[in-house]
């Protein structure tokens, strides 16, 4: 992320706090609802920019050390989806699992779909993914552009 980004969305929200420990301080003088509308105004443009650069750091939460561990994965296929479904940001419903069977091929294939819903931070899974050679020509069946891919496992 852009430091200077962050270091302005840093700042907002400390006067935003500031300025909501000032509010706390204030005598209603007669216009309670007034001011208890003020208090709930900076309570949620607290959590708002807290939300945000929540959300801004995440996009940049997967440390070189994590993608290179997926890339130079050494224990099973299975082992390796299930530790991108737990580094995987966003509703539990970008990342699905189903048994299928194919005719001419004996047993069942596990299939993962996992879908980016264009966060940078889950398509760099995808790349590390990719740089894994191995799991990549075994595994991998489609993708789209829309951020959604399909692994198979036998």
């Amino acid at each position: 992320m852009n430091h200077d980004y962050f270091d302005l969305l840093s700042s907002c929200l400390a006067q935003v706090e500031n300025l909501a420990f000032q509010v706390e301080k204030l005598p209603d003088r007669g216009y309670p609802h007034l001011l208890q509308q003020v208090k709930n105004t900076l309570a949620l443009t607290k959590k708002g920019l807290a939300d945000f650069m929540e959300l801004f750091t995440l996009e940049h939460a997967h440390s070189t050390l994590t993608l290179n561990t997926l890339q130079n994965w050494s224990d099973t296929d299975h082992a390796l989806l299930q530790k991108v479904e737990s580094l995987w940001y966003g509703e539990e419903k970008l990342v699905q699992t189903s048994l299928t069977s194919h005719p001419n091929t004996p047993g069942r294939f596990e299939t993962w779909t996992f879908h980016t819903d264009h966060w940078s931070c889950n398509e760099e899974l995808i790349r590390a993914l990719q740089r894994n050679r191995s799991f990549w020509s075994r595994c991998w069946r489609s993708s789209t552009s829309l951020g959604k891919h399909e692994f198979e496992l036998l």
